[in-house]
């Protein structure tokens, strides 16, 4: 297994006409437990953020996309993309994870990180 870079996290953020896909966090994760969030983890020695961005969404959702752009950076190193898809994507979770929705920006979910909220009504969605 790569080591993490220091602090350095990368998370993408799956966007279906107007809505977002986000995911509910597992009450026994240690960060944001029981918090919606886009799927997102550590940055690895030796990737870019975008890589461990686009990584990480394979292995919390099964969904493989190619490109992704750069949206912004929350909490210094918390690097936000954006995949704009054509359909809406069906996540297979995987154990960080109990469940997943697609949200429209005037109806978030009220368990999450305020500063992501934000991000997603002014610059995502």
């Amino acid at each position: 297994m790569s080591e993490e870079k220091e602090n350095e996290f990368g998370g993408v953020a799956i966007v279906y006409e107007d809505e977002i896909m986000l995911c509910l966090r597992s009450p026994n994760m240690g960060h944001y437990a029981s918090h919606w969030s886009i799927p997102s983890g550590f940055v690895e020695e030796g990737e870019t953020p975008q890589e461990g961005a686009i990584r990480e969404l394979k292995e919390e959702t099964m969904i493989e996309i190619g490109d992704c752009e750069f949206v912004g950076i929350l909490h210094e190193a918390f690097y936000i993309y954006k995949y704009l898809s054509g359909t809406k994507l069906k996540p297979i979770l995987d154990k960080e994870h109990t469940s997943w929705d697609y949200f429209k920006k005037d109806d978030l979910p009220i368990v999450m990180d305020d500063e992501l909220k934000n991000l997603i009504k002014n610059k995502i969605l």
